[in-house]
């Protein structure tokens, strides 16, 4: 898992806005499904933690 750097809070966002916003980070223009979560980490908002998920997927999907 990455671990959480400057990713602004955005508080008024959801978990699917960052985790598209996350995903596309690294995969421009590639519309991903979102997958459903459960709980965030504390200390995170639901934008952070959706961001964190989206770029760790994005970097899966170019590994073995």
């Amino acid at each position: 898992m990455a671990i959480v750097k400057n990713i602004p809070a955005y508080p008024g966002k959801t978990f699917n806005d960052g985790y598209v916003d996350g995903y596309q980070s690294l995969r421009p223009g590639v519309v991903p499904s979102v997958p459903s979560y459960n709980k965030v980490p504390v200390g995170l908002t639901p934008y952070q933690w959706g961001f964190t998920l989206g770029e760790d997927d994005a970097r899966a999907v170019g590994s073995p």
